[in-house]
């Protein structure tokens, strides 16, 4: 698809059409690997619980939330323009998961598009690491996660610390939903609005118009500032590492 701007909408769609069924299919390997329920020992989740379904425009949408991918825009979204806004059914996650979460794959793959928000995988943890460590926004959670799984005082940990002592562990035990891999997100589904969060309104101008997309897309939400937070070669390493299928699902869809 391309915009009256030129730019391209990447749709997984037409890769599929190109490479034929046995590409297909190794490319929802790569995006979802195998269907799992809830993993106690990995802290691996349910790709289920990080879909929500939303209406705009006459169409139905599904939307993969992936935390500092964007979310923070696409809650505030759905929620002001959900039917059900006015049923005071408590707000953000709990709103979100009561009138447009999903319990069934079916229902994500009925939906006229699906939408998928990628990141660079070493932008997005610095992102992180600022925001939460550096900010200190809305950081009881993750704090309370590395105390309980490094043993060592979060307000002094450095991004060295937090990398190598911390998000090193994913796969090892549970840790908090900010550093989980963007791939365990994703359903054994073709995502056919699929953009980086750096053309997140570009891409949202050709999913649901112009309008609403300068409403709730144009200013960046809860985005993380400009600091002096450096990674140097050997951590840059260890983070490509640690999100190796990220990259991989990266160069799939760009």
């Amino acid at each position: 698809m391309t915009s009256a701007s030129g730019r391209r909408t990447r749709v997984l769609d037409n890769q599929q059409r190109r490479s034929g069924p046995h590409a297909a299919h190794a490319l929802l390997e790569l995006l979802g690997g195998p269907m799992k329920t809830r993993d106690s020992r990995s802290g691996r989740p349910d790709p289920l619980r990080a879909h929500f379904l939303f209406d705009c425009e006459g169409k139905s949408f599904a939307y993969c939330r992936i935390r500092k991918n964007g979310c923070s825009a696409f809650q505030k979204f759905i929620i002001e323009t959900s039917p059900h806004r006015r049923r005071g059914a408590g707000g953000g996650m709990v709103f979100l998961r009561r009138f447009h979460g999903v319990n069934r794959k079916r229902a994500i793959e009925a939906a006229d598009h699906r939408i998928l928000v990628f990141r660079d995988p070493v932008e997005r943890i610095r992102s992180l690491f600022v925001n939460k460590f550096v900010q200190r926004k809305d950081c009881d959670d993750i704090f309370r996660s590395y105390r309980a799984v490094t043993g060592r005082d979060p307000l002094e940990a450095s991004l060295r610390d937090f990398i190598l002592r911390y998000v090193s562990r994913l796969g090892e035990t549970p840790l908090d939903p900010h550093v989980w891999p963007q791939h365990w997100h994703l359903s054994h589904i073709i995502y056919d609005r699929v953009f980086p969060l750096g053309e997140l309104h570009d891409g949202m101008v050709e999913t649901i118009g112009q309008d609403l997309a300068n409403k709730f897309f144009q200013r960046k939400v809860n985005s993380s500032p400009l600091s002096d937070v450096t990674i140097d070669k050997d951590l840059l390493e260890r983070i490509s590492y640690i999100y190796k299928e990220d990259l991989k699902m990266i160069c799939r869809v760009t």
